[in-house]
């Protein structure tokens, strides 16, 4: 819930200056009345609770709130007064409140420690200010694009960082606190020091305040270009996506808004120098354009590659498996080039991936990879600054000494060797580059050369195996339940059933969102769990590589190890997407390649049809003026199913195809002359009208064009498999 507190400023001296009679008339009504009418031009916008000299109220969006605000802060600064001007103070915070009373903002009793947290907020500001948390700051700086228009003006707007506070009752977790407000009205400086909050400042991190990019707003240092969107974020701090005014060219700029990652930023520029010295202006490496390093705001100018990463690229292209495989090929030799080239001035990436592979398409459609992204990146050879005289910004001397730094950017590349904290090398390159072949070669960029935490097998204190491991299955060594067993799996990968050599099922689960689990069924169990984790029996925990996971708690519980760059919630388990998203390793989120088509049901429908069904983003392409419903779990393939259920539009041969892109469907049919109705697996497409089709009634593979559908067949339902 977007949550907004507001405060009449100096309410109290207001009405002993005044008398009660005509602060009531003269300031509390105008007030109120300005306050709510702007209100009401919201939909979703609710007032809460009135305090008597301000509101609490909550918004559908962080961005209605900030404009809100914004009006707020133009009325009172236009209104005609009749005794004395009137200011506001204004805070804006994201968390739930518990409301008791009926919801009559009058006698309305909040239960919230956000609306405590936002009253703080607000509580710190100053007349006409504005001050946010950072959720909301985030969230609003991309979306409002300028300050609303009254009366045909629209006041310049200025969104600005003011450093951490220590606020009551957070004594041990100081926040970040924001500010947004029209320029030369509102104070955009950090509030002092108050009753309830007190400024946490460390002697480096003064210089990176201030100014924070916001779409639409023009950068300092470089007249006539204006943000545009923020394409990522990361420890380091921002990447935004800037145009120029006159002539609508585009460039990249990384703002650099932490003390101690700007030596990360100043050694990418000396490695750009270097590349630009050493090998000129290569059309595979990206170019840097500008940088602003002497005073804040910290930025890297570089260009804008339109298509994207190649994540982005290859998406575009309905997945990297569309891509024909010699195609796939051709661009790891070009990234295999650009790197190669880096070598050979000494220069080690390492954070090489998909991610950092910019693609560039040249006029005849053909795509080129660019590396980019160096912030991580060392060199090896100390001569090379020398010889092209170079200056060594942003390098201590063990950097360049014993290559130390052994600390890579993303764990599913990184060499084993990192693990233990050993030095990069030009091989810790090439073992990233070997991960990315594998992605590139199977088709599939979110896929681990290896996981990192799969157990091969078990043993007992005697050193004697007892039990080995697979994705399939397990096998047990001795004792009563010796033998072979198989597991089924959903989209998760978390497993469902066991089921021994017989085909008789031993153990059967479910589980909850979060993951916890419940046995259904069976004689025996398993420590395979959610999400295909390790689960220890007597804690409940699901262990991974990096740390536990505490499915009663919905949460990691000790900190992500690659920090902040994960995001800053250091606890949180996927972003509260426990149904669509996963993490193998416990560093970071994996989105499903398609959440409705993996693990089982993939081999399920492989052992069915014989073919191999490519994973694939989900993509809702069927009749989107149906509705849409889970439907359960189809017996014969064990895997959910999403039917259209109302009926409300007939389902015609074309949707098939088009639902094929999005991997195999259920097709319910009619039999000719009206027979019992069955269901077929519609496995590909063989052309936009044609599809083959799997019956598990009789086991017959055959195709079906749509003139047959429509003249044998009459398709009555589609499943989402």
């Amino acid at each position: 819930m977007v949550l907004m507190f507001t405060d009449l400023l100096n309410s109290s001296g207001l009405k002993m200056t005044l008398g009660d009679v005509a602060y009531a008339t003269k300031v509390a009504r105008p007030h109120n009345q300005l306050f709510r009418g702007i209100l009401g031009r919201f939909p979703g916008a609710k007032e809460i609770n009135y305090t008597g000299d301000g509101f609490l109220a909550n918004f559908g969006s962080v961005s209605d709130a900030v404009e809100t605000a914004l009006l707020f802060h133009h009325a009172l600064r236009t209104h005609a007064w009749e005794a004395v001007p009137v200011q506001t103070r204004i805070g804006i915070h994201v968390g739930e409140v518990v409301l008791l009373g009926g919801g009559d903002p009058e006698t309305t009793f909040i239960a919230s420690h956000a609306a405590d947290m936002c009253a703080r907020l607000m509580n710190l500001g100053g007349g006409d200010q504005t001050l946010l948390t950072r959720h909301a700051f985030d969230d609003a700086r991309q979306y409002v694009r300028a300050h609303p228009a009254v009366d045909g003006d629209a006041p310049a707007l200025a969104w600005a960082a003011h450093g951490r506070y220590r606020f009551k009752g957070r004594d041990d977790d100081p926040m970040e606190v924001f500010e947004v407000g029209a320029v030369g009205h509102a104070p955009l400086v950090a509030p002092g020091d108050g009753e309830k909050a007190r400024r946490v400042l460390d002697a480096d991190e003064a210089e990176t305040l201030g100014w924070r990019p916001a779409a639409e707003s023009e950068i300092p240092g470089r007249p006539g270009w204006f943000v545009k969107e923020q394409l990522g974020v990361g420890g380091f701090g921002e990447v935004w996506l800037a145009r120029q005014a006159k002539m609508g060219g585009e460039r990249v700029f990384k703002f650099c808004f932490d003390p101690e990652r700007l030596r990360s930023l100043k050694r990418e520029l000396t490695i750009f120098r270097l590349i630009r010295e050493a090998l000129g202006n290569r059309d595979d490496i990206a170019r840097l354009h500008d940088v602003r390093l002497d005073k804040p705001p910290f930025y890297l100018e570089s260009e804008f590659v339109p298509s994207g990463n190649l994540v982005q690229w290859s998406a575009r292209r309905d997945g990297i498996e569309s891509v024909p495989l010699a195609a796939r090929l051709q661009l790891m030799a070009g990234i295999c080039e650009a790197v190669a080239a880096a070598h050979s001035v000494g220069i080690i990436h390492k954070d090489l991936k998909p991610s950092n592979v910019l693609m560039r398409e040249g006029t005849d459609g053909v795509a080129q990879p660019v590396l980019a992204d160096f912030g991580i990146g060392i060199v090896t050879d100390q001569s090379q600054f020398e010889k092209l005289g170079v200056t060594q910004t942003g390098f201590t001397m063990s950097m360049l000494s014993a290559h130390r730094s052994g600390s890579s950017g993303t764990r599913m590349y990184a060499p084993p060797e990192s693990m233990l904290g050993k030095a990069a090398t030009v091989q810790s390159d090439i073992f990233a580059l070997g991960v990315l072949l594998y992605q590139l070669a199977i088709g599939d960029l979110h896929r681990p050369l290896a996981t990192g935490w799969e157990r091969c097998e078990e043993r007992n204190v005697a050193g004697t195996v007892t039990r080995q491991y697979y994705h399939e299955g397990e096998k047990r060594i001795g004792g009563v339940d010796a033998g072979n067993y198989f597991y089924t799996r959903d989209h998760l990968g978390s497993l469902r059933e066991l089921i021994d050599s017989s085909k008789a099922v031993r153990a059967r689960y479910d589980y909850d969102a979060p993951g916890r689990r419940l046995k259904l069924m069976g004689d025996l169990d398993t420590d395979v769990g959610f999400t295909g984790h390790p689960l220890h029996a007597a804690t409940g925990l699901y262990l991974s590589a990096s740390r536990a996971y505490d499915p009663e708690l919905n949460r990691w519980l000790s900190r992500d190890p690659i920090g902040e760059e994960g995001g800053i919630n250091l606890y949180g388990y996927v972003g509260n997407k426990p149904i669509s998203l996963i993490d193998l390793l416990g560093d970071a989120p994996q989105e499903l390649p398609n959440s409705c088509v993996a693990n089982a049901t993939q081999e399920a429908i492989r052992r069915a049809t014989g073919k191999t069904i490519p994973e694939k983003t989900l993509r809702n392409q069927i009749s989107p003026t149906n509705n849409w419903t889970t439907s359960g779990v189809d017996p014969a393939l064990a895997v959910p199913v999403i039917q259209n259920y109302t009926g409300a539009k007939p389902i015609t041969p074309a949707q098939i195809p088009a639902a094929l892109n999005n991997g195999p469907v259920m097709v319910t049919i009619n039999n000719p002359g009206g027979a019992t109705t069955h269901e077929v697996v519609a496995t590909s497409c063989k052309s936009p009208t044609e599809f083959r089709i799997y019956d598990p009634g009789t086991g017959k593979k055959s195709t079906i064009n749509a003139s047959q559908i429509n003249s044998t067949y009459s398709p009555i339902a589609i499943e989402k498999k």
